[in-house]
């Protein structure tokens, strides 16, 4: 990783860049006769970490560590050796010795203690990886988000800049590290696993009569696997954006190491099962690089999934399978785009297209072209030179224009087949399918789903119409239709369950103008034994379809939604944090919304510290011998 880093910061400056510019500007060689200005920032900053968690950090002070105890013999080293040296002593704070700093060897004393005073000694004091890069990040963080009035105004911004955004978005008034990392573990998590718990012990209640009975029988025994451990059935989740920060290029957006670490910790100690939900294509097969080229966690401890869930890649066979078929018509005519396209890449002066934003990617059902990057590195009339001929081979497969569709999203074109009905394949319809083909078992709970997106919404719809009934989610999302559309406007409440004027004849009976909601018709003349009658089944109805919300929302307390929605993100979709919130809201999901997938990653990362009892840097427990399951996994 330092040859690595070292090779980035010698890629090639632009022409006029000085030092003190951007540090991340570089230029990259597109084709024999382009050249791209490209921002690195990505690549190197995800580096650096790697190496500052894979490494931890020493720091030099002045005196002896006098605390403590020692945790070997002294040995005699040169400080090189004497740094590796503590990083493989379990417990290990540091290491001191007499004198100064030489070149040579020392008579080298590990302590657990960094307590230090005295003079006539040095001390190195060592901090593990985790909480060096924990310390880097938070600080980030405080510096992007928590100045005061003065350094805004020294970076020329108003003190306003950031209001806004923590009010409407975050809600909060300073989103400091600790405040949103405690709401996530403490409030968020920590509710929503209590809530799984207290549903299993109801369900063991339940069935405590027909346990006995079963107990009485010699062979009767409980398995692990009827007694779940961990606090989350399911985590769905988002990738770039949401878990992982997002990088300019697709092809380099490679998965650090300390964050698949740290997402492995959580997956592994958390959930039974993790599902990464994207709509990037899955990779797995020859000329077709995807997620599973991109992601270095360990396939055992995820379930990826590309192209919004369509495909999937199965552990048992080893093998990208479909979660939903797609017609043969259909697959070919998506082939042969894919390959025209590529045809058109390789012309002179296309080259450059492939290595910008998302290059060109074959999804399943789907395929992708950039023609620019969130940097805007390739000018405007260049891009919309490619855009119409990329259009172009559209109009020769599709004459008619009825079975294509494309999506220009300013920086890629989206193509997918028109579908009949006219609805199309989002993230939520592919939750549903792998719901059903990896047996994830949504509808129990509790579910842990995080996005960044509008797109991903969608999942969160998804795992409430599998917890609480499509019924119940219909209805909710009627509300928040009539919410967010309000009548110009409403008539004024009715007194009574009828919703209807009336007018009483002399024969005792009723006549009702106008509507009871569906129930009856104008003119209907009703006893007041049938009206009271008709009261009654109005209240009954109305007890039991709050009763059956009170249930969906029983449910739904099951599901935790962490989203990652960013300054940049709410000020192109103002209405995202609040469409997120609002559906968890009338829904009872548990809700966090926070700034910037580095919150979202290390609070996972310590919640599943918490439920361990490790870090993940942190060597398990050895394994119990005595036949009992071991509460480290």
């Amino acid at each position: 990783l330092v040859v690595a880093l070292a090779r980035l910061e010698s890629v090639p400056r632009p022409p006029g860049w000085r030092k003190g510019d951007n540090e991340d500007l570089h230029t990259l060689q597109a084709d024999a006769s382009t050249r791209v200005r490209v921002i690195l920032q990505y690549e190197k900053k995800e580096m650096q970490r790697d190496i500052l968690f894979l490494e931890g950090e020493f720091s030099r002070v002045e005196g002896a560590i006098i605390g403590g105890r020692d945790l070997v013999e002294p040995e005699v080293l040169t400080i090189e050796e004497a740094k590796l040296r503590c990083t493989s002593i379990r417990g290990c704070k540091g290491f001191t010795f007499k004198g100064d700093v030489t070149e040579g060897a020392l008579e080298i004393h590990f302590k657990d203690s960094t307590e230090v005073g005295g003079l006539g000694s040095t001390s190195f004091l060592f901090k593990d990886g985790e909480t060096a890069l924990l310390e880097v990040l938070k600080a980030q963080h405080e510096e992007r988000f928590c100045q005061d009035a003065e350094e805004l105004e020294n970076k020329g911004l108003g003190e306003d800049h950031f209001s806004e955004y923590y009010k409407r978005c975050l809600r909060e008034e300073e989103p400091s590290w600790d405040t949103l990392s405690n709401k996530v573990v403490d409030e968020i998590l920590a509710a929503t696993a209590a809530a799984g718990e207290a549903h299993r012990d109801k369900q063991r209640q339940d069935a405590d009569g027909s346990a006995a009975t079963l107990s009485a029988a010699p062979d009767f025994k409980v398995t692990v696997s009827e007694q779940r451990r961990r606090p989350f059935r399911n985590f769905i989740t988002d990738r770039d954006g949401t878990v992982n920060n997002y990088c300019d290029r697709y092809s380099s957006c490679v998965q650090s190491a300390y964050n698949a670490a740290w997402l492995s910790h959580f997956a592994r100690n958390c959930t039974d099962k993790a599902v990464f939900v994207t709509a990037a294509p899955l990779g797995g097969r020859p000329s077709a690089e995807g997620l599973l080229e991109l992601c270095v966690a360990p396939r055992s401890e995820f379930t990826y999934t590309g192209s919004k869930g369509r495909e999937y890649f199965d552990h048992g066979t080893q093998r990208v399978l479909e979660a939903m078929e797609l017609p043969q018509e259909q697959r070919e005519l998506i082939d042969e785009l894919h390959r025209r396209i590529l045809a058109l890449c390789t012309q002179p002066g296309n080259m450059k297209f492939l290595g910008i934003g998302s290059g060109l990617q074959r999804k399943f059902g789907e395929v992708t072209m950039a023609r620019n990057d969130p940097a805007g590195t390739v000018p405007d009339p260049e891009s919309r030179r490619f855009m119409a001929a990329v259009r172009k081979i559209k109009e020769e497969l599709d004459p008619d224009g009825t079975m294509l569709d494309l999506h220009d999203t300013g920086t890629d074109m989206e193509f997918f087949p028109r579908a009949t009905d006219g609805r199309h394949f989002d993230k939520g319809t592919g939750v549903i399918c792998l719901d059903q083909k990896l047996h994830l078992d949504v509808a129990q709970g509790p579910n842990l789903v995080c996005g960044d997106t509008g797109s991903d919404v969608s999942l969160v719809t998804a795992v409430l119409r599998l917890m609480c009934g499509d019924k119940m989610v219909e209805a909710w999302q009627e509300r928040i239709k009539k919410e967010d559309e309000p009548e110009v406007s409403d008539p004024a409440p009715p007194d009574d369950l009828t919703r209807a004027p009336s007018t009483t004849f002399p024969d005792g009976k009723l006549s009702f103008h106008g509507s009871c909601e569906g129930e009856c018709s104008p003119s209907v003349q009703m006893t007041a034994e049938e009206l009271e009658q008709h009261r009654k089944e109005e209240a009954e109805k109305l007890a039991k379809e709050m009763e059956e919300e009170r249930e969906a929302q029983e449910a739904a307390s099951r599901l935790a939604v962490l989203f990652v929605v960013s300054p940049e993100q709410h000020e192109k979709t103002p209405q995202l944090a609040h469409k997120v919130r609002r559906w968890c809201e009338v829904s009872g999901a548990h809700c966090a919304i926070v700034p910037s997938p580095d919150v979202l990653v290390a609070a996972l990362a310590r919640y599943a510290n918490q439920v361990a009892g490790r870090s993940v840097i942190e060597p398990r427990a050895p394994p119990q011998t005595n036949g009992e399951v071991s509460a480290c996994w």
